[in-house]
Parts: C-alpha cells; structure tokens; sequence
C-alpha cells in the first residue's frame, strides 16, 4: 500500500470524510456478504489440497487412524504445469491511421520488457495455481520511480492472498474489468498499525469503534483496505470517461487518498469455473475451483485409507496363546525377534490332567486383513477424483510398461490440458486485462512526459533492447522534431519509441487452439520433406517449399529467419550487395545446368548412334535368314516377292526413325549453344559485378 505512487494525496480532517466512510461501511459489508460462501469453500479446497482433514472428518475418526492420502496434487501440478511450459505473450497491433508498425513493435517489447523486470511469469503461475486450487487469483499493476526527476514506469506485482481481496459483486465481465469497486485488505495488530500509520488521528480503539464499523475491529486485530472505487464521466460529445481513486481506511477514518492516471481498477482477476445458482430468489455467482468436484471423492478415498489402516492395526501383537506357566518367559519373550532351533513347551506342574484333560499346544493366532477389497474400492474412487477433475492418470501402465505408439501417448498427455483448459482460459482473459491496462498507461504516462527517457524492452528473441523515448513535438512546430529529440544522437524515426501517438489492440499469443491440429500438420511437414528429394523439383522451388515447411513447424524466431533466408518476403529488402551475389549464383547455377543438359544430349547421340549400329547388324543377320528361309521354303515367286516388300518396308521404317532421330538430336544441341551462349552473355553484363569483385 506505501509503495503505491501517488499522484494526488490529502490529508484526512475530522468529520470531512464521514459519507466517504459510510460508503466505504456499507460497500465492504456488502462485498464480504456476497463473497463469504464462495470463499468458505475456497477454504475447504485449500485445505483439501493441503491434506487437511475436514473437521467432521477428524471428529468422526476421533482416536482411531485419520488419514488423508495425496490423490490430487498430481492433477492440479499437472495443470499447473502445462501453463508454465506454454507460456503466453502479449501481442500488440495498431489500430489507428496514427499508429505504426513499428510503433506496435516498440510497444510490444517495452510491455515484453515491463514483464521481465517485474518477473511477470512467477507472478501469473502464483495466481494461476490458486485460482486451480481454489478458484480465486490476484494480480496487481502498478506505478515505480525509475528516473533520476520522478519518471515512473508500469510494473507488475503479486498478491499471494487471494482471500485479502473482494472484486465487485456487480461486476459482469468475466475477468471483472468492468468492476467500479475493490477491496484489498490486511489485518495487524493495532501496535503495528500504530508504528505504519504514525499520522492517524485514532491509534488505539474501543469496543464503541466496532459497534461503528463491524467487521473492521476483531480483538486486537484491526483491517486497514485499499478502496478502490471508478466513476464514470460523460463529456459533452457523450463520451465516457472514468476517475479511479484510491482510497486507504481502516473503516474509522481515510488515511490516504490516491488518484490513479488509468481508466480500470489495476487488481487483475484470474478466476476459475462460473457458474450462477438460485438462492433466495436471485441468481448467485459461484467460482469452482478444479479439486471442487473431487472433494467428495477424496474424502471417501481417506475413509478406505484410514479403515484399511485401522484393520492392519488390528493385527495381534502375540502371534501365540499358551497356557499359563508352559512356556519360559524370557525364551517366548524374545523368540519373535532371536531364531532359534527350537522352543521348548512343556504342561504346567499345577495343570490337573484327571479334571482338565491334556493341556492344549500353542496355538498361532489367524489374521489374515481383507487388503484386496480396499484396494478394489480404493481404486474405484480414485478414478471418481480422475473423472471428477477431467484429467488422465499419470503414470498409466501403458506409459510404465511402453505398450503404446508415440500417437497414442501423445494423445493421453494431452488429456488432462483439455479437461482442464477452461482455466487457461480464463487466465488468458486476465492477461489480456494486464496487456489493455498496461498499454495505457504507456500512453498516459507518455502523455504526462513521465516515462525515462530509455528503457529496457525485449525482443522476439528475449533479448534485452533498449528503447530511447521520443518526446512530444513542441506546440506551434508541426512536422519539426523538438531539439531534444534531435539531440538524441539524430537517431532516425524508426529507432525512437514513439508512446503517446496512436491507438494499439491487445491480444494474447498462445499458440494453436487444436493441439489435434497442430500435430497432424507437424506429420505432414515431416511426409513432405521425406518425399522431397524424390519429386526432382527445380532447387528454387525446393528452397521455397522448405521455408513453408520451417514456419509450418512453428520453431520460433530463428526458424523464421532460416526461412527467411531460404524464401525473402520481399526481393527489394534484401542489400544491394547480396542480390548481386544471389544473382551471380543463379547465373553460375543456369551455365552449370547448361553444360549438363549438354553433356546428356552428346550422350544421348552416342547411345543412339550405338543403337543405329547395332540395328543394322541384326538387320544384316535377319537378311541372311530371311534369304535361306526364302530359298528353302517359298515355292513360287508370289510368296518370294511378298516376303521381299515386307522386309523392304519394315528397312525403311528403321531408316525413317534413324534419321528423325539424328535431326532432333542436332537441333537439341544447336538450342543449347544457343541458350549456353546467350546465358554468358548475360552474365557479363551484369552490373553488379564491380562492386561484388571489389
């Protein structure tokens, strides 16, 4: 609360703030009504999730084992978990003719750098695991001093204690930006509220003062709350605007009063499952946590626990019953832990064998504990916990045991994130409310001339870049740079953060919504580059079909810059100097396929002179059979000159295809020299090759 920059602060006079006060009374006695069950059960969560017994639970097991096994932590670590290893950014876009790309770029690492310096991520995983554990999570945004003369700059902060706040009951949204009143409260002592609070008019209260503010006052403990209430304003045009106040009270009198530069409250709400139910007539928002469901099952899990417990401890402690005075004490005594040969048993002297028969052997006590039917049972509702919370089993015994493809197990460790993403959900919708407040009070602050006048950002990369601020023009010098910014080592407009021009929508960046989807995408990426070398693609075709397939994986940033490289967005943006090269290496990589289409033509003329050659001395074979087939079998001179013209056509169709084969042949290469010819010519004349040669 001290930390808190105040931009307007006065002091408090007896009796000036008093319908501020009975506001304050009545606001806060309104909020703990409405909040009071949805917090007793966030209550009874924690403590579930703590492995504390309920209270009936213990009075019931009164005496006898009271156990409460862990079954849940798994789940809500694995939910956690997932969160943490896909973590979102926040994504910014101009909106106005104003705003830039390169002022949206600005932003976006300067909002990237705000979350570095605040360590936002350990902040949002503290409350996104108490809005899984209970239902309920809190952030806060706030304003530091990190100039030399008082700039500020936004910052991120947490609130480990999601019972020390109370939203609006009338808020509507589900991340409750639209709320106009907020609590957040610490109890102390009233000595250390004496010692934080030294110009407090009343530092020492009586049971009068509780009567006059209940709920403030319990014992020696006293609540000191930030109230934070938002008006609303309407210009003349009819446009809204809004005043945020902070207001510090212990319910008796306001101690300080803030006035804060942005248009929301900056409380940031994570929540979890909402659900409205009748009660009293009127509909009642409920928050459910992820172990809410499972409460009864975990319960009846401790109850099999604790009775399978209570049943092995009836296990007796003598294993044998003997008659008195058959045995030696000190030799039984010992005989459950000292092996031995033997152990001796003899009748009693006083044992009467006419009145009481024989006496009777040791004999070994039976227990055999009913073990099977608790596991049985035990098992039956740890699957209820399991359904109840919507996720998978981990380990499964095809996971242990490696019975499953990689598809299959993929697809059971994916389980528990869609049974559970309604969470994450509504995380993503708190982060969004961080990324809209913060992004104005960039513009505010820009505005006011209060930001430093560098700061830190981060990049794409998550490398640390400095942004320098470009101050506003001065009044009466339009399109002139102020002389402060021309001072700024005449740094050019891209380089300069422009934060008080144009209007930015918020988005958050988390990745595909279809886990399905984007695994299916990864397999085709992974078919098409196996099957790429087989398709005898043109080498600048098989570069632009790689670059696709890098940015289809999703890598990262460095994966977009491979693929960058591999297929540039843009010819243009590339230097003169590497388009010269680019150009040279086409021209290289076009005579090269010159000489080889070449060298596959000459080939092709050997193989078909070979071919010609080897045609005609079959031809010549085929003659002198065809003569001795004539001369021994053809009787008159019909069937002679039959035989004589069909071998006549078929030696001219032969010739025909030779001949036709030698004149595209000649062509072919002819063309070639041609474009082998033409292809150097151009190449000489490129004028890029001075300075490529320098």
């Amino acid at each position: 609360m001290a930390d808190e920059v105040k931009d307007a602060a006065a002091d408090s006079k007896p009796g000036s703030d008093e319908a501020l006060l009975v506001e304050v009374r009545k606001d806060f006695t309104y909020a703990k009504s409405y909040w009071q069950e949805n917090y007793e059960e966030a209550e009874k969560d924690m403590d579930c999730v703590l492995c504390i017994p309920p209270e009936d639970f213990r009075n019931d097991r009164a005496g006898r084992p009271c156990l409460w096994p862990d079954e849940i932590s798994q789940y809500v670590n694995q939910t956690n978990n997932n969160l943490r290893q896909t973590k979102r950014a926040i994504k910014v876009s101009p909106r106005s003719e104003e705003a830039k790309d390169v002022d949206a770029e600005h932003r976006q690492a300067y909002i990237q750098g705000i979350e570095y310096a605040s360590k936002a991520q350990s902040i949002y995983a503290t409350a996104f695991e108490s809005c899984v554990e209970c239902g309920f999570g809190y952030w806060r945004v706030h304003l530091v001093v990190t100039g030399p003369n008082g700039e500020q700059e936004p910052r991120i902060r947490r609130i480990p204690n999601w019972a020390t706040v109370l939203p609006d009951p009338d808020a509507r949204e589900s991340d409750f930006s639209d709320s106009n009143v907020y609590f957040v409260t610490d109890t102390m002592r009233q000595t250390t509220f004496a010692k934080r609070y030294p110009k407090a008019q009343k530092r020492s209260f009586e049971g009068s003062d509780s009567e006059k503010a209940p709920g403030w006052l319990d014992g020696d403990n006293i609540t000191v709350a930030e109230w934070w209430k938002r008006e609303e304003h309407v210009d003349k045009d009819g446009v809204k605007h809004y005043t945020v106040t902070q207001r510090i009270t212990n319910g008796l009198e306001i101690l300080e009063t803030n006035e804060w530069i942005g248009s929301w409250i900056p409380i940031i709400g994570c929540f979890g499952l909402e659900k409205y139910k009748r009660a009293g007539g009127t509909s009642k928002r409920v928050f459910l946590s992820l172990v809410r469901r499972a409460r009864g099952s975990q319960q009846m899990l401790a109850y099999i626990a604790s009775q399978e417990a209570e049943e092995f401890g009836m296990a007796p402690r003598a294993p044998y019953l003997v008659v008195k005075g058959s045995v030696d004490s000190q030799q039984w005594k010992l005989a459950n832990k000292q092996p031995t040969a033997y152990l001796e048993w003899f009748p009693p002297e006083d044992w009467n064998v006419q009145q009481f028969g024989p006496p009777p052997m040791p004999a070994r006590q039976p227990f055999i504990p009913n073990a099977q039917a608790y596991e049985i049972a035990y098992e039956r509702w740890r699957r209820s916990i399991q359904a109840s919370m919507g996720v998978m089993p981990l380990p499964t015994s095809a996971q242990r045991q490696n019975e499953k493809s990689g598809i299959a197990l993929t697809k059971i460790q994916s389980q528990e994130s869609i049974g559970s993403f309604h969470f994450t959900d509504n995380f993503v919708r708190a982060l969004t409310n961080t990324g809209i407040q913060i992004n104005e009070l960039i513009t505010r602050l820009a505005e006011l001339d209060s930001l430093p006048k560098q700061v830190l950002g981060r990049d794409q990369k998550g490398e640390d870049k400095t942004l320098r601020i470009a101050p506003q023009r001065q009044e009466g010098e339009e399109g002139q740079m102020p002389t402060e910014a021309a001072d700024s080592q005449h740094l050019p407009e891209a380089d300069l953060f422009f934060a008080h021009r144009g209007e930015f929508e918020v988005a958050i960046s988390d990745g595909p919504s279809d886990m399905s989807q984007r695994d299916e995408v990864s397999e085709f990426v992974d078919t098409l580059l196996q099957t790429l070398p087989s398709m005898g693609l043109a080498p600048q075709l098989m570069q632009q079909i790689i670059a696709i397939a890098i940015r289809l994986k999703n890598v990262g940033t460095y994966g977009d810059e491979i693929a960058d490289l591999l297929a540039p967005p843009n010819q243009q943006d590339i230097p003169p100097q590497a388009r010269a090269m680019v150009m040279q290496a086409q021209s290289q990589l076009q005579m090269a396929m010159a000489e080889i289409q070449q060298l596959k033509l000459e080939k092709l003329g050997k193989v078909t002179e070979f071919q010609g050659k080897m045609a005609l001395a079959d031809k010549e074979q085929e003659t002198k059979v065809l003569v001795a087939e004539i001369s021994t079998k053809a009787q008159n001179l019909m069937e002679r000159m039959k035989a004589f013209e069909d071998m006549m056509a078929q030696w001219h169709s032969q010739a025909h295809d030779l001949a036709m084969q030698s004149q595209q042949q000649q062509a072919a290469m002819a063309q070639q020299q041609q474009a082998q010819q033409a292809a150097a010519a151009q190449a000489q004349q490129q004028p890029a090759q001075a300075p490529l040669a320098q």
